[in-house]
Formats: structure tokens, sequence, C-alpha cells
């Protein structure tokens, strides 16, 4: 699940790394946009199908392409109707959500019921039991450094790349929030995926 999370977090940042931009994109820009967007779709497809928690981190990129779009929108009005790749994902994303909304209400039901769904072995093995702060007190055991200066850090990658910043706490924050309320899954591995975006973070910002 990793690994494909790995290769899907690098192909979302190619994604999205030019919303922004003042001028028109290039075709050549353009097709590999496209390019990256189609591996990052089939990294996290298999990685879901290694676990199910992937969906959580395809929540997080849906938010960073969503603010891509709108960056897209801000810098080049109607130009970016014309050559934006996250503008036409997240117009298509919110169309199948519509869709499913309207004609498939009895599957979002059956995703809010599987989100909300505690095994046992989950309630005996999970450090945190149901507290929300389950998955903060557990990365701040593993980096307890990075995780008091997590707000820093963005800040600092933030001075350097906000499109990077940005992207990178989606991925994570997203996921981190949902696990810890929304959900109530309380183990580490729940949200391995979104871990490597906040120690990338950091790594930049030390450097």
């Amino acid at each position: 699940q990793l690994n494909f999370g790995l290769v899907a977090l690098y192909a979302g940042w190619q994604m999205v790394r030019l919303a922004g931009t003042l001028r028109p994109l290039t075709t050549a820009e353009q097709r590999r946009t496209w390019a990256w967007t189609v591996l990052a779709a089939v990294a996290l497809v298999l990685a879901a199908r290694v676990q199910v928690t992937t969906f959580s981190v395809v929540v997080g990129l849906g938010v960073a392409v969503a603010l891509a779009a709108g960056a897209e929108l801000w810098a080049r009005g109607r130009q970016a109707w014309y050559d934006s790749v996250p503008l036409y994902v997240t117009v298509s994303g919110l169309t199948v959500m519509a869709s499913v909304w309207l004609f498939s209400r009895g599957w979002i039901s059956w995703l809010i019921v599987s989100s909300q769904f505690s095994p046992l072995w989950r309630r005996r093995l999970a450090p945190g039991g149901e507290s929300p702060f389950a998955y903060f007190w557990a990365l701040s055991s593993e980096f307890p450094v990075v995780m008091s200066l997590a707000a820093l850090i963005f800040l600092v990658v933030a001075v350097r790349n906000w499109r990077l910043a940005v992207y990178l706490l989606a991925w994570f924050a997203v996921p981190f929030l949902l696990h810890s309320v929304a959900m109530p899954w309380k183990q580490e591995r729940f949200i391995l995926l979104a871990v490597p975006a906040l120690l990338l973070a950091a790594g930049m910002a030390l450097v």
C-alpha cells in the first residue's frame, strides 16, 4: 500500500504543480499533466485494493486538486477552462459525486456505515481507544519534534513553494482529521499513506 501510495503522492504533485501559473499551458505540459493524473489514479486504485483506508488519502488529494482548480481560475480566468487539468478533474469529480447522491444514495449510506464499523480486534489493539487525539499521540511518540513543529514546518515550506506546501498539507491533514474525528478506526497503519507527506515537508524545512 505504501509503495503505491508513494507513487501516487509524487504523481499527484506533478498533476497540480503548475496550478496558478499566469501563462497559458503548452500542449506538452497538458499532456504530461494528464499522464501523471492517470498514473496517480492507477496507483491509488492499486493501494486501495491492499487497504481500503486509502480512500481517506483520495479525499486529501481531491481537496488539493480542488484548491489547484481554484488557483487556476484565479490566475487565468476563462483561459483555465481550455488547459487546466485540475479544473477538469474537479468538475468531473463533482459530477460523479452529484450523480451518486441522486441515484445511489444507498451506496453512500453503506459507505458511511462501513467507515464506522469497529471490529473487536481493533478495539483491543487500539492504543488510544476512541479518542480523537489517538493519532496525534501515536505520531508524537514516534516523531516528537516533527509533530510539535508541524505548523512551523508547513509555513517554512510555504515560503519556498506555496503550491507544494498546500499539496503536502492536504495529503497529510485531511486523512489525519478524517480518521481522528469522523472514523472510529484508531490504529497507526490506517493513516500510513498520510505520514510521508508530513515527513517530506519536515525534510524540506530542515534543509
